[in-house]
């Protein structure tokens, strides 16, 4: 009985290779999956620029604010709020293209921060112009495909999976950084309105 257990014995050692050929086939699998295409490639891409764009135009902007009324444009907030968002925008576009697990999390706080931030804006945009209520709707859209997006995208449930999204300290921290240091230069800028 032994005896005629050794073929079987020699057909499942002969598998080795099989499981072996298989088990190397797995860092292609998984390379192959790690590619960044189509919809989301584009995103990331126009964040990046977007971000870049805003952080080359500093200057001019930090400029064309403080030539304005403290009531109506606040500069420190719109400053603070604009270096802010770009960096965060780049760091979360670092995440996302290093596969990290806090990726998700940035991308969907980064929703959160820029709608909040807009509101504000228009509220302080003098008699609402139609400027900055187009502005902010354009802008509020475009947040809206990125969130929604993020959501519904089967590209990102793959590369992203559920199971792995985490955020870390750091993350919640620079992120409450994102969102109230502007608040805190609004006040700023309130103050100084009220001391004219």
């Amino acid at each position: 009985q032994s005896a005629g257990q050794q073929p079987a014995e020699k057909q499942s050692a002969g598998q080795q290779p099989a499981e072996k050929q298989s088990a190397g086939q797995q860092p292609a699998t998984c390379q192959q999956h790690r590619k960044i295409r189509g919809w989301l490639l584009v995103a990331l891409i126009l964040l990046t620029l977007g971000a870049c764009f805003n952080l080359y135009n500093l200057t001019p902007r930090i400029a064309y604010f403080k030539e304005m009324e403290y009531y109506h444009y606040h500069p420190l907030f719109g400053i603070s709020s604009l270096i802010l968002i770009s960096f965060f925008e780049l760091r979360m576009v670092y995440k996302f293209i290093k596969f990290k697990s806090d990726a998700f999390f940035l991308g969907e706080m980064m929703f959160y921060i820029v709608i909040s931030q807009n509101i504000i804006s228009v509220l302080l945009s003098p008699i609402a112009s139609n400027t900055g209520v187009a502005g902010f709707a354009v802008n509020s859209f475009l947040q809206a495909v990125w969130f929604f997006y993020l959501q519904g995208s089967q590209q990102v449930k793959r590369l992203y999976p559920e199971e792995e999204r985490k955020a870390t300290k750091a993350d919640w921290v620079i992120s409450g950084i994102a969102f109230f240091v502007p608040l805190i230069c609004l006040t700023v800028d309130l103050f100084a309105f009220v001391g004219e």
